[in-house]
């Protein structure tokens, strides 16, 4: 029988209360921890046989959620990466159309370039099938009693390929994937039949580019939702496209529920999912090309790029449950603490390890028109200021809105008083302060470089979460981003302090970059190392030459070839004395 009439309205509403309350008691700094008092039942139990091995479903009560939503084949997942295995046995009636977007036929591996199939070729020297993994995590046949099952294993996959055999791709290539699930414009003069509902990018690298920012904007405004992998630097560093504003960036969780000790973190983190350790593997479809020809198989892999597709499987499942949903309202229900076993955020986990069952009940009472309880949403989600010479004031402009219902008045918007660069000024606000706000860098407070800092929002009432948004703040020369002549590119032994391998590049008028790539590299470990050469003596950075490295110039990151080797963005600046 079902509870009907006045008694299912009194039990919706008991519902809401209880989840509002857990929200509050999770504002409290006396209160540990605050969790529903969950009604057990037996789950529908899945045959998978690998099923028990996949302990990173439970860890985020994924099991309870399937109670209320396997998913639809209504949502579409892009899953922009190295491809697909088409013929996975575990992976069939799951696929729709998809695209190849890897331009450079030597990298793409398959004899050509773009083209309508984004089937993986393997390569023998890494036979990892990394997109066939995160596809499998995100929809993998579930029940079938083969195999592994999948987090929103009713939802369909759009494979895009954007990375190639060497496991490494481009801003461009990932940016037309991107606007191809979005239905945009984009390099294969197609579109697909219906846009993606959300977007997988289990890849990254450091550097910001601001015609990318301008894309996931463009995508976001389309009601995508986008999810990416913060990365696996041990770092604060910002890993893009995760670090871009819209974009929701997952850090990784051990089998524990702690912080995986590779996992990137920092201020621009969005919450967590299991990504797996060395000892605890996250469990799913991916093939073998070890013996010249390729089978299928599971595998278990770590990493940030096994955590997202946890979120995006989540959030598919919630599209399937409120297919209206959009991304601001994802934002919302995150800020709201119903999407997370947190309301607290912080720079490992952001709000906190995702909770499968929460997200999926708070997407349903959304649906039903139940509104959510005040919280602070800010548009952007970070932000992102650049000074081209040190006599120009950069600004941007910062929305401050409640993400959900009720009052939400604030008592204070503040820039991090240890940043004598960063101000806050009231543009357009109301009574309540929220409204518009003028955020300004000053670059005559500081030396070319690169500075970080939080603004503080701070909630009259206290049961609403205060929100720390990270500011970022790049200062550089007057002749910094510009033309700088032709700029040579190193690859140097960190061990012999010889060269390796050089290249030199002229400058990009069209994107004001300079691109540099390098091929047929012997294994091993480099530093990166860029500069002119204005005097023609075959010596890069000297005084009066532009210079710069990967990582820090004192102290080089050093790459590893083999590798994911992509996006590794770097500035060459000239050195500036001062008195």
């Amino acid at each position: 029988a079902r509870v009907q009439g006045a008694a299912a309205a009194s039990l919706q509403e008991r519902k809401r209360q209880t989840l509002r309350a857990i929200s509050a008691l999770r504002g409290r700094p006396d209160i540990r921890s605050a969790d529903p008092n969950y009604i057990r039942r037996p789950f529908r139990d899945v045959n998978d046989p690998l099923y028990p091995q996949q302990w990173h479903y439970a860890l985020i009560n994924l099991p309870q959620a399937w109670d209320l939503t396997t998913g639809s084949p209504d949502v579409i997942v892009a899953v922009v990466d190295t491809g697909v295995l088409h013929n996975h046995p575990d992976l069939q009636g799951r696929l729709i159309a998809g695209y190849d977007f890897v331009r450079d036929p030597s990298e793409a591996g398959d004899g050509n370039g773009l083209d309508p199939n984004p089937e993986d070729p393997g390569n023998p020297a890494t036979g990892v099938f990394h997109g066939t993994h995160v596809t499998g995590t995100v929809a993998a046949l579930t029940d079938n009693a083969l195999g592994v099952a999948g987090v929103s294993h009713a939802t369909q996959v759009m494979p895009l390929r954007a990375l190639g055999i060497y496991g490494t791709g481009d801003d461009w290539d990932i940016m037309q994937a991107v606007r191809y699930a979005a239905r945009l414009d984009n390099d294969s003069g197609t579109l697909p039949a219906k846009k993606a509902d959300v977007i997988n990018l289990s890849l990254g690298g450091p550097g910001f580019s601001q015609s990318a920012q301008d894309d996931y904007d463009e995508v976001r405004a389309q009601g995508v939702i986008v999810i990416a992998a913060a990365g696996n630097d041990t770092s604060t560093v910002p890993l893009y496209p995760a670090s871009y504003a819209g974009v929701i960036s997952v850090s990784a969780v051990d089998h524990l529920g702690d912080l995986a000790s590779y996992s990137s973190y920092g201020p621009t983190i969005d919450l967590a999912a299991p990504g797996g350790s060395r000892d605890y593997g996250v469990l799913s479809t991916c093939g073998d090309h070890s013996l010249g020809f390729i089978s299928y198989d599971y595998c278990n892999y770590s990493g940030t790029s096994m955590a997202s597709p946890h979120v995006a499987g989540v959030a598919a499942m919630m599209k399937a449950v409120h297919p209206a949903m959009t991304p601001e309202d994802f934002d919302a229900i995150l800020v709201s603490g119903l999407l997370t076993n947190s309301t607290i955020r912080d720079d490992w986990l952001g709000y906190g390890r995702i909770d499968a069952f929460l997200a999926v009940s708070a997407a349903q009472e959304m649906a039903g028109g139940v509104p959510l309880p005040p919280s602070i949403l800010t548009t952007p989600d970070s932000l992102y200021l650049w000074a081209p010479g040190e006599a120009t004031t950069a600004s941007v402009e910062l929305q401050i809105r409640n993400g959900g219902s009720g009052s939400l008045s604030l008592s204070s918007v503040a820039g991090d008083p240890a940043a004598s660069w960063l101000s806050v000024a009231e543009k357009s606000v109301g009574a309540d302060k929220l409204g518009t706000f003028t955020v300004t860098g000053n670059p005559e407070m500081v030396v070319p470089g690169f500075y970080s800092a939080v603004i503080t929002i701070t909630p009259v009432d206290t049961a609403v979460a205060v929100v720390n948004l990270p500011v970022r703040f790049e200062v550089t020369t007057s002749t910094s981003g510009g033309n700088i002549g032709y700029l040579y590119v190193l690859l140097v032994d960190p061990v012999t302090n010889q060269t390796v391998v050089q290249t030199s590049v002229p400058f990009d008028s069209k994107t004001g970059l300079y691109r540099y790539r390098f091929r047929n590299v012997p294994p091993g470990q480099y530093w990166i190392v860029a500069g002119t050469d204005a005097d023609h003596n075959l010596n890069i950075g000297e005084l009066g030459e532009a210079e710069g490295a990967y990582g820090r110039l004192d102290e080089p990151t050093p790459v590893t070839v083999p590798g994911v080797n992509n996006n590794l963005d770097l500035p060459a600046v000239y050195r500036v004395i001062r008195p």
